[in-house]
């Protein structure tokens, strides 16, 4: 799985580019596609030391790495509690698992 497998994932199932996902706005369903970019980036992609991986998810999104813990730590907040959030969750995994364009 690579980065550019993630961000095709998430657009497949979302609708959303990586040019919305990198981009600042704060909108709702941006801000859900930017937190499942974080969320299988750290637990698929990257096996690094936790200060180095946000520091590299960071420049990827164009945030710091205290804003990309802060997403980690909500998106699986999320994950429990928002059913939205998790219905997405769920249509990005099946995506990657299937590494097709057909999600």
């Amino acid at each position: 799985m690579t980065v550019q497998a993630i961000f095709e994932a998430i657009q497949s199932a979302t609708g959303i580019t990586q040019e919305q996902i990198t981009g600042k706005s704060r909108k709702k369903e941006l801000v859900y596609a930017r937190m499942l970019f974080v969320y299988f980036l750290n637990h698929s992609v990257l096996k690094l030391r936790i200060k180095r991986k946000n520091i590299i998810i960071g420049r990827l999104i164009g945030r710091d790495r205290n804003t990309v813990r802060h997403i980690a730590d909500k998106a699986i907040i999320e994950l429990k509690y928002n059913k939205v959030f998790k219905r997405q969750f769920d249509a990005v995994n099946e995506c990657l698992k299937q590494e097709s364009d057909s999600c």
